[in-house]
């Protein structure tokens, strides 16, 4: 390990340990009280699956002249002490944020059209559980192993509705000849950001993006009373499907029950002890100059505007 590198995690580790409990799980470091320097997100649970994702997508955005912004990942490593935690330090970008629904509607039309990993799984770059609204809370129940898995899953919840409703015909779905695509499942102003010199958009979260069937995308972009995602939506050109209501359907009633083993396969492991070595696409590159003694940083707070997950409505609207 390079000696920047030890510098670094030693130096996230300390500002980490010196946070309240209850602060937000993400910060920046500032160089010198002035420059951004780099920007830390910790949690107890997984980041490796976002940290692939973004590097994976930061690697397209190189060569794409089409592409928006994509922060550098800096380093990615994960710590065993009282509990386990897992660490992503990459490029810093401060604020403002996009506020014009077009603008983002581009940047969720490049990454519809981005193309797939090699031998591409569904979820996160690299396999790990699927985040989308889709699913109750916000999290898939299982690592899906294909897309079949998540056929049978869903057929399951489509066969307790015809159970539950008896005069409801029963109905299936079918993912067969549905093209793969990138998805953005948290279109919010927070995850977009602006370089008022230059104009340059931002894609600065890679939580909830992954790779699910098509329709996947238009449901993430739709049903929704947030105005942002309704002019987003109405600027992209969406997948359009003849199966989408029972699609809608079925998550109704996958809200409903915890349905956590249904279309259960052999699910791919990841190792609790992967690093960021592991997996990387390109050489690590060093970050900028780091305060030369811990006393001098300046820990930035960057909060987080409130989910509106009261603002969901589950009903169609394509």
């Amino acid at each position: 390990m390079a000696v920047w590198q030890t510098e670094l995690r030693q130096t996230v580790i300390d500002v980490t340990a010196s946070r309240n409990d209850m602060a937000y799980h993400h910060y920046a470091v500032l160089e010198d009280g002035d420059s951004p320097s780099y920007f830390v997100k910790y949690s107890s649970e997984s980041l490796l699956e976002e940290s692939r994702t973004l590097q994976y997508l930061y690697n397209l955005a190189q060569f794409d002249p089409r592409a928006p912004r994509i922060p550098k990942i800096y380093d990615f490593f994960t710590t065993f002490d009282i509990l386990r935690r897992e660490y992503l330090v990459m490029e810093y970008i401060p604020p403002p944020t996009v506020t014009i629904g077009k603008w983002i509607a581009d940047v969720i039309s490049w990454l519809h059209a981005c193309p797939l990993p090699l031998n591409a799984s569904i979820g996160p770059v690299g396999g790990g559980i699927i985040r989308h609204r889709f699913f109750r809370d916000g999290d898939a129940p299982i690592e899906f192993a294909s897309v079949a898995a998540l056929e049978i899953y869903i057929n399951k919840a489509l066969s307790i509705a015809a159970r539950v409703t008896p005069k409801e015909p029963l109905l299936t779905i079918s993912f067969t000849d549905v093209p793969l695509q990138f998805y953005h499942g948290d279109v919010t102003y927070e995850n977009f950001l602006i370089d008022p010199d230059t104009l340059d958009i931002w894609l600065i979260d890679a939580e909830d993006i992954g790779i699910l069937p098509a329709p996947f995308s238009t449901f993430a972009l739709n049903g929704s009373e947030d105005p942002l995602l309704r002019a987003v939506s109405s600027n992209v050109d969406i997948f359009r499907w003849d199966q989408m209501k029972i699609l809608y359907r079925a998550v109704y009633w996958i809200h409903m029950f915890r349905l956590d083993s249904y279309g259960r396969e052999t699910p791919k492991k990841i190792d609790d002890n992967v690093s960021y070595q592991d997996w990387k696409l390109e050489p690590l590159p060093p970050p900028p100059t780091l305060p030369s003694k811990y006393d001098d940083l300046q820990i930035l707070e960057v909060p987080v505007l409130p989910r509106r997950w009261d603002t969901w409505k589950f009903l169609p609207s394509v």
